[in-house]
């Protein structure tokens, strides 16, 4: 599933051929008020400066994503661009959410995949096609679902026997579908946030029969 959305400035990119150990040593440098995202395959790592058209994506999907919770009663634990990273890979995405193991990692301050479980979604921003393909790196985390989100518009992945397959309606949040979330995502430089936050919230309303309990 994908809408198509109209290319936007690039983000300020660098990659570079590191060891593990200086992708670790990086992590470790890097401050929390640093506006860098950092990803690495196993051999490249992937610095990423986002835009302020890029910065108002996630932001967005943490808006819709909390009023999910307050009208599905979903729970659902943000954790952001918490550093998520097992040897060989890690990353830092552009947001990410507890839902099924949000009692796991209830209280911890540093994500530690060693001893827990990986987000439940995590979410990705690309207006460029410059940015690494995550698909194999968030395979390699365990992340069960991924969604993608750039000029082809919003892409969703389910995490199947250790590959990604694309979905329509996600697994994590259920029943919600990903057409929906685009449909919003397209307005995210809308002046009155006012305005969209009022049309998903009554979307979510009318459309409450769509989620089910496991």
């Amino acid at each position: 599933m994908a809408v198509a959305i109209k290319p936007q400035l690039l983000e300020q990119m660098v990659h570079l051929k590191v060891t593990w150990e200086a992708y670790e040593a990086l992590v470790a440098g890097i401050t929390d008020a640093s506006q860098a995202l950092l990803a690495y395959d196993g051999k490249t790592l992937e610095l990423t400066s986002p835009t302020t058209d890029h910065e108002a994506c996630p932001k967005l999907v943490d808006a819709l994503l909390t009023m999910v919770v307050n009208e599905w009663d979903v729970n659902l634990y943000n954790t952001g661009s918490s550093t998520l990273r097992a040897e060989p890979v890690g990353a830092e995405p552009d947001t990410s959410y507890y839902i099924e193991n949000a009692s796991k990692v209830d209280g911890i301050k540093k994500i530690d995949l060693r001893t827990s479980p990986p987000p439940d979604l995590v979410v990705e921003i690309d207006m460029s096609h410059r940015r690494m393909d995550k698909l194999d790196l968030y395979a390699k985390l365990g992340v069960p679902e991924f969604w993608r989100y750039g000029r082809e518009g919003l892409q969703a992945f389910t995490l199947v026997d250790g590959a990604y397959a694309a979905i329509d309606v996600s697994i994590v949040v259920l029943g919600l579908p990903l057409q929906e979330v685009a449909t919003f995502l397209e307005r995210r430089l809308e002046s009155d946030r006012r305005a969209v936050y009022k049309d998903w919230q009554a979307w979510l309303r009318e459309h409450r029969h769509l989620h089910r309990s496991k």
